[in-house]
């Protein structure tokens, strides 16, 4: 199985692949598989995508992704 199938959190039981997720836990940390630019709360439109792999080792939400408001 990938990694998108088995992609749910291991603190509350949500399937982050059926677009469950848990207000206040950690690991969820606000969204399913895809949330809003955490650098400029989504006003660039850009979409992060989670990396479930370090957010299920670390218990707590890990993201990536680029806010195209942001300057190099």
């Amino acid at each position: 199985m990938g990694e998108q199938s088995q992609a749910r959190c291991r603190t509350c039981g949500a399937l982050w692949h059926a677009g469950q997720w848990t207000e206040g836990c950690v690991e969820c940390g606000g969204g399913a598989m895809e949330i809003d630019c955490l650098i400029c709360r989504g006003r660039c439109g850009s979409k992060w995508e989670r990396a479930v792999l370090d957010s299920n080792d670390f218990g707590d939400a890990h993201w990536f992704g680029t806010c195209r408001l942001s300057r190099p």
